[in-house]
């Protein structure tokens, strides 16, 4: 496994490595949710704040 990742091209690399970025983004954006809440799902929470689930990772990933 190690080595098929290795012997991928640039643009491959960098597209799973922004699909991880993004992915712990929106874990880190709910872990926040379930930190201040204190319930492992606070939808009723998390359905109003919605947009900041698109929002962050659109802002964020230039960041990096």
């Amino acid at each position: 496994m190690k080595f098929r990742l290795q012997n991928l091209e640039r643009i491959y690399k960098q597209i799973i490595m922004l699909f991880v970025d993004v992915a712990t983004l929106l874990f880190a954006l709910w872990l926040a949710f379930v930190l201040r809440i204190g319930e492992p799902f606070p939808t009723e929470y998390i359905y109003p704040s919605w947009w900041l689930f698109i929002a962050i990772p659109v802002i964020m990933i230039p960041l990096f």
